[in-house]
């Protein structure tokens, strides 16, 4: 199992507690060099998916690999390889920043923490203080830390940017860069629709506990759907649509308007009016779903083989 040009590849790969299942028949194949992330709504099969590749848990039935290695039966030899953030980080209350920076850098002593100065700087943690004392977004930053330092060949990411503060999230995503530039692989869970645009290559959807899609990030824009509220001056007259896109009156005054697609032109069409305030959300990604699948249910076998393989 695995490929020279794969670095993470499933067949199969099931997982049930009791009846229910937390992952079906998945398939992926994440090659060498670039951010793939899988989405998924909270409780769909996020958090099992990383278990399973990680080691945590063992299958069902179907495989999973990891650099060539079965990640059940060789996942001492994975976690050497791979940098992990899991979804709810749990670390050492006594010890220090530096104390658990030690400990985990002694794990893998082939590999130096090359990318620790960079990490200091960057996500400005305090390591002499205990872990007890840390906030929800301390803890997340010495996770981040943790799984970097050594610049390993792949990074395994469930919701890692929890708990942290915009700023923090700009110097995450510079240092996610700085990794994939070296050479890092980026495997990324998450169920936030924007984070995943601004930095995956491809990205996996799963519904229901199956993998129903693998898109391509421009192919996935495309599908954005986008609420806009406004409210305009007194007396302005009631536009009945904007760009093409229907505009609705809401309890309350203002007006309310969906918008699928590039938002450019709604936008320009709508500063020829005497706006007064303008609100801009995206839709849920249970809504995304719901667009993606208006015309029918897609199972992961529907998927064709060059969407699957991500030619």
């Amino acid at each position: 199992m695995g490929t020279s040009d794969n670095i993470i590849e499933t067949s199969g790969l099931t997982k049930f507690y009791s009846a229910h299942p937390g992952i079906q028949d998945l398939e992926l194949e994440v090659r060498a060099g670039e951010v793939y992330g899988l989405l998924v709504p909270n409780g769909a099969g996020k958090t099992t998916t990383i278990r399973l590749l990680m080691g945590f848990l063992r299958p069902d039935t179907g495989t999973a690999s990891i650099l060539g290695k079965d990640c059940w039966a060789q996942s001492l030899y994975i976690h050497r390889e791979v940098g992990y953030v899991p979804g709810d980080v749990r670390l050492y209350p006594n010890m220090t920043g530096w104390q658990t920076v030690d400990f985990f850098n002694r794990l893998r002593p082939e590999r130096p923490p090359i990318m620790l100065p960079e990490l200091m700087e960057r996500l400005s943690l305090d390591l002499d203080k205990k872990v007890k004392e840390y906030s929800q977004g301390m803890r997340q930053k010495l996770a981040i830390m943790l799984a970097l330092m050594h610049r390993p060949r792949l990074l395994v990411l469930d919701e890692p940017t929890l708990g942290l503060d915009p700023l923090m999230q700009q110097a995450f995503y510079e240092l996610l860069a700085s990794s994939r530039s070296a050479g890092s692989t980026v495997f990324i869970s998450s169920h936030i629709l924007p984070e995943m645009e601004r930095i995956c290559n491809r990205v996996g959807i799963v519904r229901a506990s199956r993998l129903v899609a693998v898109e391509r990030i421009e192919e996935l824009g495309q599908m954005k759907i986008r609420r806009a509220r406004f409210t305009l001056a007194a007396g302005a007259p009631a536009p009945e649509q904007l760009a093409g896109f229907p505009v609705y009156r809401v309890d309350g005054g203002g007006y309310h308007a969906e918008i699928r697609g590039p938002i450019d032109p709604f936008v320009k069409e709508l500063a020829g009016l005497p706006l007064e305030e303008l609100e801009i959300s995206h839709a849920s990604l249970e809504e995304i779903f719901l667009e993606y699948y208006r015309n029918g249910d897609i199972t992961a076998a529907a998927i064709p083989p060059e969407v699957s393989g991500g030619a």
